[in-house]
C-alpha cells in the first residue's frame, strides 16, 4: 500500500510539472510506462531528438512541448532523453541498451495505457488490435469494448493525413497476409449500391482506394487499410466481411 501511494504521488507530480510548462494549453498529459520496451535503443525514421544532461521530468516536458512526440526513452544513468514520433509495442525493432526506460505520452482523454497512440498533430487517438478478429462484426465489438469505434476517414484533411496517422503505429505489430500485405479493418462498407462509413455517411469524392479498387464485386462489402512491407503509403482495399484481420480503432 505504501508503494502504491508513492507511485500515485510521483505520477501526480509529473502531471503537475507538465501543466506548469504547457501554460497556454489546458491539457493534462498522462505518461504510461511500458516495461517490455525498456532497455532498448531504437533508431528509425520517427526518431525526433536526443537531449543530453536532462532530468526525467524535463524529458517528459520536452515530449509534451513537441507536438510530434508520441513516446520517449529516458536513461537516468547518463541523463539522456530520446524523443520519438511513433509508438512501439514489440522489442524486435530495437537493440539492447541498458537503463533506457520507455514511456508513452497522451492527453487525459486518450487511454495510452491501453495501447492507444495520441496523434497530437491531428488530435487523434488511435489503436490497432495486436490480434486478429474473426470478422467485421467482431471488429466493431472489439473497438466498442475499448470505448472506441472503427476508424473512419470522412474528411479530405483526414484522408490526406492518413499515411502519417497510420504510420504512427509501429511496423512490428503489423501482421502480413499470404500476399505479403498488411490489412486492417476500417469503418467503411458497401450497402444499397453505395460505399458508406459506419455511421451512414456516404463516401465523399475524396478517397484513398488502391489502384483498381474497389473491385465492384457486390459480394465484397467491407474495406481495409493496407500497406506493403517497407512502403509508407497506406490505401484502401475492399474485402469480404468474414476475413480474419486486425482492426483500427479510434476515439473521437
Amino acid at each position: 500500500m505504501r508503494n502504491l501511494t508513492v507511485l500515485v504521488v510521483v505520477a501526480v507530480a509529473i502531471v503537475l510539472n507538465l501543466l506548469a510548462v504547457v501554460k497556454n494549453e489546458q491539457f493534462i498529459y498522462f505518461i504510461h510506462h511500458f516495461p517490455i520496451l525498456d532497455n532498448l535503443l531504437i533508431d528509425d525514421q520517427y526518431f525526433l531528438q536526443e537531449i543530453d544532461n536532462i532530468s526525467r521530468v524535463k524529458c517528459s516536458r520536452a515530449c509534451a512541448r513537441k507536438v510530434q512526440c508520441v513516446s520517449y526513452f529516458y536513461n537516468k544513468s547518463v541523463r539522456k532523453c530520446r524523443l520519438h514520433a511513433n509508438g512501439f509495442y514489440n522489442v524486435q525493432e530495437g537493440t539492447f541498451s541498458s537503463n533506457w526506460i520507455y514511456h508513452v505520452l497522451g492527453e487525459d482523454w486518450c487511454p495510452v495505457h491501453d495501447g492507444f497512440i495520441h496523434e497530437r498533430q491531428y488530435n487523434m487517438c488511435i489503436h490497432l488490435s495486436t490480434d486478429k478478429v474473426n470478422d467485421y462484426y467482431e471488429a466493431t465489438s472489439y473497438c466498442a469494448s475499448k470505448n472506441a469505434s472503427i476508424i473512419t476517414f470522412k474528411t479530405a484533411t483526414k484522408i490526406s493525413n492518413s499515411t502519417s496517422i497510420m504510420n504512427k503505429i509501429n511496423s512490428t505489430i503489423l501482421q502480413l497476409n499470404q500476399n505479403g500485405i498488411f490489412q486492417g479493418y476500417i469503418g467503411l462498407g458497401y450497402s444499397s449500391g453505395l460505399w458508406m462509413w459506419n455511421d451512414g455517411t456516404p463516401l465523399s469524392p475524396e478517397t484513398n482506394w488502391a489502384p483498381q479498387q474497389p473491385s465492384r464485386n457486390e459480394s465484397i462489402l467491407c474495406a481495409s487499410a493496407s500497406i506493403k512491407p517497407f512502403d509508407t503509403d497506406w490505401n484502401w482495399k475492399d474485402i469480404k466481411c468474414i476475413r480474419s484481420l486486425p482492426v483500427f480503432c479510434e476515439i473521437d
